[in-house]
């Protein structure tokens, strides 16, 4: 039996996006290709980054060949890699061993940091296979259902707001974003949970015609977060900014939401002034 482990390096901020990019390529792929024996992925934060570690076991070498092509001390590469910050190693370690146990349950943890590890067994390990779509304003009407439910949360936590979001509807809003269409570019990115189909997340970004861009609106299922679905989202968007132009990004975080800074704060944003409104 045979194990290949390659090792990756990607910015902090990219650390839970990647985690889930991570599992729907390298993960995914290998796990179903006959002779595959196992797939154990280890992050380690050490500073500013997260270190990747996966290895996949193998029955023969000519299994682990199918998966990584003639050349297996090769590391397999993704066309959308470059876009999580990926530095990584070109060679990968291949091993001749004993079983197909985990091989970093006895590992220390490096320079003494935290460590994770997510070790994924048989044809069918426990993942939520997601998808995401994007568009323009056209798809508004798709996150319909997820708005109204991140529209509940903002009532539920407001402080001093919340006739405001007892009366704010879908339609309302809608018609608020299509008028800010019109000044520049609106992008929508839903995530979708594929083996039901349904809509569990999505993210709406702007970028203005000044090259001001805002980042609109991002709302999670409650069943569906921690599984980087929120990082993948926003940090796609902000690609599209970049992409598109922007000088400045923003986020408005609401009253009674602060606990959102720390995650917005992976990205780069911070607090930068107090708005006050008028209560009427």
């Amino acid at each position: 039996m045979f194990s290949r482990t390659w090792h990756g390096i990607v910015p902090l901020k990219m650390r839970a996006a990647f985690e889930q990019y991570e599992y729907q390529t390298g993960v995914k792929e290998s796990l179903v290709i006959p002779g595959n024996r196992g797939a154990f992925l280890k992050i380690v934060e050490q500073g500013e980054v997260a270190h990747f570690f996966l290895c996949t076991k193998w029955d023969s070498m000519a299994s682990m060949m199918a998966f990584a092509g003639q050349e297996p001390l090769i590391a397999v590469t993704y066309p959308e890699d470059e876009k999580y910050g990926l530095i990584f190693d070109p060679i990968v370690i291949i091993q001749e061993v004993a079983d197909d146990s985990d091989p970093f349950e006895i590992q220390a943890d490096i320079r003494g940091q935290s460590q994770e590890k997510n070790p994924i067994q048989g044809e069918n390990p426990a993942i939520t296979p997601i998808t995401y779509r994007s568009g323009d304003e056209s798809l508004l009407d798709d996150i319909q259902a997820l708005w109204e439910a991140l529209n509940r949360h903002h009532r539920d936590a407001a402080v001093h707001f919340k006739s405001h979001y007892e009366a704010f509807t879908f339609a309302m809003r809608k018609k608020n974003l299509l008028h800010k269409a019109q000044n520049g570019q609106l992008r929508i990115e839903i995530a979708v949970d594929q083996e039901t189909a349904q809509n569990v997340g999505y993210c709406i970004s702007r970028v203005e015609c000044s090259g001001d861009a805002e980042m609109e609106s991002l709302y999670v299922l409650d069943d569906y977060r921690g599984l980087g679905l929120g990082e993948t989202l926003l940090g796609n968007a902000i690609a599209w900014m970049d992409t598109m132009g922007a000088h400045t990004k923003s986020v408005s975080v609401a009253v009674g939401n602060e606990k959102a800074f720390s995650f917005y704060k992976r990205f780069g944003f911070y607090p930068r002034k107090t708005l006050l409104e008028q209560i009427k």
